[in-house]
């Protein structure tokens, strides 16, 4: 039997979801037509089916597909916004399908409420099951045996529903819900958050650096043959490459892991994402959206899986927004090396104004503009739960194992392979022209095909730095950063949304990089 979970975001539904998964270890599957996940598991003979969070009326059509496959739909609610999320979910409850109603935050509804939807529950015979606030646990037993009484809910059990009189509970907002203060707090808020974790990875990685430096220098000496050198411990190694790709993004996937599930399950993140959502919307995005944005600054490609969470309509914008602005630990140390190098450490300031204002740019120009007036989440803060935080982090651990890190390595053992046959420096040389239209040195072509194959190939340009002017040598590292994103987020992007998509997105990249770089050549 096949059983749907439904309910609108942070109704309450990923605790029941970890309780069943405990009984198999829950599979997520990409389902087909949909850019999100639906996690499918089995637990005593049936399949559940856990859908995201509900923001719109629009993500209905979107998971129409498990819905009505589905035998048994578990709709979730709020006790505090009750009423209000019956009502939106009232064409689920009216499908036909056999309902198994759950309640949770019961301990945030007053006696009386509680005492009217209790009485009119059992009046009915309305299988459902109470929960409360996150502290106490699921009876499990319990569950499954009023799944097994769910029934379909008649029109007149669902409108006898729908016209109780509950008494709606909204959260305190405090500073967050002023138009103008809200957004200011809530953006200073986010990068406090999510920037602390990727300042703290970047100083576990630069010290971490030198002892792969250390391990590169004595294994080359074991190995003979230019072949296998090059393979495994050459510019773009197996060994080499791929040791630096794992000390430079595992602490941010770790550290970054850890405050997202933090933010997540106190409720704060979608404060936070109410309060940004006007702003937003107005660039394509949803308020949610800034932070996966941000934490590609740690990793372009953990990022990109982050944005699973946004909604179709924004995904997209979302992901291309990561692809040109997010300067990852290894663009941002190669910067920051460079700039060092010529003695101009504080041009790191104008160089990320910059890459804000192209990406902001780039949005406006490119990006889907018709972005829907999403549900409030109307969250209520609570106190982290250590075992949801670690729950969170594993799982974010283990994807990027599994996923991102073959990634890199394909990708190194790839460039290794071009490195030996000599092709690079071929490759290298188609860069001189597009270089000679932004009136920028051709001694830059190297590092700028460097940094197509991951960032910190901005660092080659450390070679010929003191020998250009400023501005040459911040607009090369501006341009090798905008121009495309580095090979493994390009992989990540075709995984996500097709090569097409992914093509699409890098060749509008390139335009809005190549227009912003040409013009301010002509200016400065």
């Amino acid at each position: 039997m096949d059983v749907a979970l439904i309910g609108l975001e942070s109704s309450g539904k990923s605790s029941l979801l970890y309780r069943l998964s405990q009984y198999k270890t829950a599979r997520g599957l990409n389902q087909r037509g949909s850019t999100t996940d639906v996690v499918s598991f089995e637990a005593n003979g049936l399949t559940f089916h856990d859908m995201p969070g509900l923001r719109h009326d629009t993500d209905f059509e979107r998971y129409r597909h498990v819905t009505d496959e589905a035998d048994v739909h578990v709709v979730f609610a709020r006790a505090h916004q009750l009423i209000r999320e019956w009502k939106r979910l009232e064409r689920v409850l009216t499908s036909g399908k056999r309902i198994l109603l759950v309640i949770s935050h019961i301990d945030r509804l007053d006696e009386d409420s509680l005492r009217r939807v209790e009485h009119q529950l059992k009046k009915r015979q309305i299988p459902h099951v109470m929960l409360q606030t996150p502290g106490s646990t699921w009876k499990t037993q319990s569950f499954f045996k009023q799944l097994t009484e769910a029934r379909a809910l008649s029109l007149a059990d669902v409108s006898a529903l729908t016209s109780l009189y509950v008494k709606q509970t909204d959260p305190v907002n405090l500073f967050l819900k002023h138009p103008v203060g809200g957004v200011v707090a809530a953006v200073l808020t986010i990068i406090l958050l999510y920037g602390l974790p990727v300042a703290l990875a970047y100083q576990v990685a630069s010290r971490l650096e030198p002892f792969i430096e250390r391990f590169v220098d004595v294994g080359s000496t074991f190995i003979d043959g230019a072949f296998l050198t090059t393979m495994l411990f050459g510019d773009f190694g197996l060994l080499s490459l791929g040791l630096y790709s794992f000390v430079w993004a595992f602490p941010v996937v770790v550290l970054l892991g850890v405050m997202v599930g933090v933010t997540d399950d106190t409720g704060l993140k979608d404060k936070l994402a109410d309060a940004l959502d006007p702003v937003m919307r107005k660039l394509g995005l949803s308020g949610q959206d800034l932070i996966p944005f941000l934490g590609g600054f740690g990793c372009n490609v953990t990022a990109l899986d982050q944005t699973k969470g946004c909604h179709a309509c924004t995904q997209k914008n979302c992901a291309s927004l990561i692809s040109i602005g997010s300067a990852c630990s290894y663009q941002m140390g190669a910067t920051l090396s460079v700039f060092g190098a010529i003695g101009k450490p504080m041009l790191v300031f104008p160089y990320v104004f910059s890459l804000l204002v192209i990406s902001l740019v780039h949005l406006k120009l490119f990006a889907r503009k018709e972005v829907p007036l999403f549900w409030r989440h109307e969250t209520f803060l609570q106190p982290a739960q250590a075992a949801n935080v670690l729950r969170h982090v594993r799982d974010v651990v283990g994807q990027f194992m599994t996923q991102a890190m073959p990634l890199f390595l394909l990708i190194c053992l790839v460039a290794a392979l071009l490195d030996w046959t000599g092709l690079i420096a071929l490759l290298e040389s188609a860069m001189t022209p597009i270089l000679s239209l932004l009136q920028l040195p051709a001694v830059g072509a190297t590092a700028l095909f460097a940094s197509i194959i991951r960032k910190d190939g901005i660092l080659l340009l450390n070679e010929s730095a003191s020998a250009m002017a400023t501005v040459d040598v911040f607009l090369l590292v501006l341009f090798a950063s905008v121009a495309t994103s580095c090979l493994v987020t390009m992989t990540k992007l075709g995984k996500l949304f097709g090569w097409r998509q992914a093509t699409r997105t890098i060749a509008l990249q390139f335009a809005t990089a190549f227009g912003a770089v040409f013009i301010l050549s002509h200016l400065l």
